[in-house]
């Protein structure tokens, strides 16, 4: 949910819908074509769903994958809402490997990779679990599978 209110907060800075904000800081810089808020009918078919071993979760990542463009109808989830191919999922993924830069560019900073990727949450009170999952942790933005 802070990762959603975060989106709302960049939707209000950037006085324009999140899918905007974001496209222009990471797909489109990226070259990611094939990511999305949203999965038109004929590209349904494309999409690869990841498997997960908790059947609590099963509702949850199927409201996560929009068949419809949300724009009016519901806000655009910050922490749950992007879907893609495996060729563009690797480029971000080579992005976060390669310390913040793809193709000679700096997206990210070394710090703010470093801060991503480990668990900063061992030690704080409270779980990240029924938003991750067990094995989990939660970086700066996003789940991180630790085991």
């Amino acid at each position: 949910m802070s990762t959603d209110l975060v989106g709302l907060v960049s939707e209000r800075v950037g006085k324009r819908p999140l899918d905007a904000v974001l496209r222009q800081l990471l797909p489109d810089p990226l070259g990611l074509q094939d990511t999305s808020w949203w999965v038109d009918a004929a590209n349904w078919p494309r999409l690869a769903e990841a498997f997960d071993s908790n059947p609590l979760k099963v509702d949850m990542l199927t409201t996560c994958r929009q068949q419809v463009d949300p724009l009016g109808k519901r806000y655009f989830k910050g922490g749950a809402g992007l879907v893609s191919t495996a060729a563009d999922s690797l480029r971000s993924c080579q992005r976060m490997v390669n310390g913040g830069g793809l193709d000679g560019k700096r997206y990210l900073s070394r710090k703010t990779v470093q801060l991503m990727v480990p668990n900063p949450t061992v030690g704080m009170a409270g779980s990240t679990t029924a938003t991750t999952g067990p094995g989990y942790g939660f970086g700066l933005g996003y789940g991180v599978r630790r085991r």
